[in-house]
């Protein structure tokens, strides 16, 4: 499934391995369960996720839509090269600001 943690009041998400219906089944509806009262501040860090299918890019989309509908923000980390790229190819990855590591995507929402 996926390891969920805090690092302040940034929730951190990281999948474990492919992001992908078979894989991760309900990425999007377990993190939002476990999404705090307010302002919602997550960062998926995919540095674990090889590659997404189809289903596992809707889940970025829906958990991105979920979090903006209550003021919040989803961005992402650590995307390695193939799944980078299918992020861009998809126009998926242009919904989030995106960066190299965790460190770097909690600290943005510091700024």
């Amino acid at each position: 499934m996926c390891d969920i943690t805090h690092q302040g009041a940034v929730l951190v998400v990281t999948p474990s391995g492919p992001l992908t219906a078979e894989q991760n089944p309900g990425f999007a509806a377990t993190v939002v369960g476990r999404l705090d009262p307010g302002l919602p501040q997550v960062v998926v860090n995919l540095h674990s996720a090889p590659i997404a299918d189809s289903q596992g890019l809707e889940s970025l989309l829906d958990l991105q839509e979920h979090a903006a509908g209550r003021g919040g923000e989803v961005k992402l980390a650590g995307a390695g090269q193939l799944l980078d790229e299918v992020l861009r190819i998809t126009g998926v990855g242009d919904r989030f600001e995106r960066f190299p590591n965790t460190k770097l995507a909690v600290g943005s929402f510091a700024r």
